[in-house]
């Protein structure tokens, strides 16, 4: 199965549900602004998000707001990776170590992303990395994991 969201694509989202302005997604990413407005410009296009510009205190901040379309594309890549991870276990229970890893090269780039989705334990995800000897090319920012999202009240939506 081929997920309609890259990672890229997926971390963008998973940190614009978490509050995050475009600017503070560009500079947890290490993105130049133009870089992610490429990126932005997909997702809107696809109907996975709109872009807002909310008002603050000091001036104004772009910021992503997931449609009904992206939160169902988040919710197709957790059940996915849910049933996943439950098939891999189970092959992996039963000594089928070479199947698991086959199976699981399919879905590795994504794997990452399971605890953030609710699926699993992070722990259990890294152990699973580690053991079959996987290295994702692209794996979420520990902020997603780690620190928590600066909320802030705005006056009005523009």
């Amino acid at each position: 199965m081929s997920f309609r969201l890259t990672p890229l694509e997926l971390t963008v989202l998973l940190l614009s549900e978490k509050g995050y302005s475009l600017k503070k997604i560009a500079e947890i990413l290490n993105m130049d602004e133009d870089m992610l407005e490429d990126v932005v410009k997909e997702l809107v296009e696809k109907g996975f998000a709109k872009e807002v510009k909310k008002k603050k205190l000091f001036g104004r901040e772009r910021y992503l707001i997931l449609t009904d379309e992206g939160k169902r594309a988040l919710r197709e890549v957790a059940e996915v990776m849910s049933n996943v991870l439950a098939s891999v276990k189970g092959m992996v229970e039963k000594g089928n170590i070479d199947g698991a890893r086959a199976f699981l090269s399919k879905y590795i780039e994504y794997l990452p992303y399971a605890p953030l989705l609710g699926v699993a334990e992070r722990s259990f995800v890294e152990s699973l990395i580690r053991k079959m000897g996987y290295v994702p090319a692209y794996a979420p920012p520990q902020e997603l994991y780690e620190e928590e999202p600066v909320w802030s009240s705005w006056e009005e939506e523009l």
